[in-house]
């Protein structure tokens, strides 16, 4: 399992100590929705903690993962969250970048905003 593979697993399952493995040990960093940056391995480990412990349920369902070469990696994903009593499901792009050794340097963020209205019209969000 590569570390792509391991960093969805061990993200869905809430293993922490397991996720914090799969990143460089120096020079990490994750680009969010909002173009929001966090650096080092530690910092977004300590993050995904503090947002994905407090929901009664978490994880990942994996749709695609798609290759471009050795180092960059996309996948598609519907973060899927129970609270409430309700479940709600986040569809989402992760794009990967691997150092040389295969391990995760930088993540970024694109969330898709179901029945939301486009910017743009000529299509509807459904």
């Amino acid at each position: 399992m590569d570390a792509v593979e391991q960093y969805l697993q061990a993200l869905s399952e809430r293993e922490w100590g397991r996720l914090g493995e799969v990143f460089v040990d120096d020079g990490f960093a994750r680009s969010g929705p909002f173009a929001d940056m966090i650096y080092g391995a530690e910092a977004y480990v300590d993050f995904l903690i503090a947002v994905c412990s407090p929901f009664q349920s978490y994880r990942l369902d994996t749709h695609r993962i798609s290759r471009s070469g050795d180092r960059i990696v996309f996948a598609e994903i519907d973060e899927v969250i129970g609270r409430d009593g309700r479940v709600e499901s986040f569809p989402e792009v992760l794009l990967f970048e691997l150092d040389d050794g295969g391990k995760i340097r930088y993540v970024s963020v694109f969330m898709k905003r179901p029945g939301a209205e486009p910017s743009i019209g000529g299509g509807r969000a459904g």
